[in-house]
């Protein structure tokens, strides 16, 4: 992994220079979350083993420690941290097909496990307002839909019921709100 240095607090060398990361067996690195120039996350994909890995460094990437291991995990990049010690992990599962999500409160030191808003629900999408509001959005043939939860994932409320087989297609998530398209229609929540 390449890190351009900026906004140290001390004086490491400039520009890029190679950081070293804790054996996680060739897991591909999807998504890196900085929250200030020292504390960051790094969720990786599943090796050859089924294991996916989130990363976390307090030293602006000079340092990585295992934060979770997840075995018998497919790829999945989706995390969301507000702070040093509060997020939410997405982990992709292979058996059965389905996603979980994840909750830390202690810099990943411990994590809970959250409701599916549906039995063999995948979570394409997302969006982490607090630790008590969550959005997500499934697309897939029976639970596709966008859902809410305002205690912290464990009630959802389908906000978008959609007909079977028009399920979300593409979504963006805005600043504090959702744009998302469904068979050429687009719905925008604010």
């Amino acid at each position: 992994m390449f890190i351009n240095a900026f906004n140290f607090q001390h004086n490491p060398p400039r520009g890029w220079y190679r950081q070293f990361l804790p054996d996680i067996g060739n897991a591909p690195i999807l998504e890196v979350d900085f929250l200030d120039s020292l504390n960051g996350y790094a969720k990786t994909g599943a090796n050859s083993a089924g294991e996916s890995y989130l990363l976390k460094t307090t030293t602006g990437g000079d340092n990585w420690t295992i934060a979770r291991l997840d075995s018998n995990s497919g790829s999945s990049a989706q995390m969301k941290f507000l702070n040093k010690d509060s997020g939410i992990i997405v982990v992709n599962l292979t058996e059965p097909f389905a996603s979980d999500l994840f909750r830390t409160t202690d810099g990943g030191n411990s994590w809970d496990s959250l409701r599916r808003p549906a039995t063999f629900f995948v979570y394409d999408g997302i969006s982490v307002l607090s630790m008590n509001e969550i959005w997500a959005v499934c697309n897939s043939q029976f639970t596709g839909s966008v859902w809410r939860s305002l205690d912290g994932g464990q009630s959802w409320q389908r906000m978008l019921a959609l007909l079977v087989t028009n399920n979300p297609t593409e979504y963006t998530w805005l600043i504090q709100g959702l744009a998302l398209s469904v068979t050429g229609m687009t719905f925008i929540h604010m």
